[in-house]
């Protein structure tokens, strides 16, 4: 990440937290799950997301709630 332990608030921007049992909203595709979250303030990379959902071997087009445990986990 080549961030400084100093810079907390950058290193932030590349920590993230996944609980053990993931509830995503199980109506919503994987896709429509990444579209409502990248629509928070912030914004995405549509580049890059697609570029890990390619890397990840996610399903976006499955609705959420009929996921593999270990497939939900990788989503947002």
């Amino acid at each position: 990440m080549d961030v400084p332990v100093e810079d907390i608030e950058r290193a932030h921007r590349h920590v993230a937290y996944v609980p053990g049992d993931v509830a995503l909203w199980p109506q919503l595709t994987g896709t429509e799950a990444l579209h409502l979250l990248g629509n928070l303030p912030g914004g995405v990379d549509l580049a890059f997301r697609d570029e890990l959902i390619k890397r990840l071997l996610l399903e976006p087009d499955r609705r959420s709630g009929r996921m593999r445990r270990a497939t939900g986990r990788r989503l947002p």
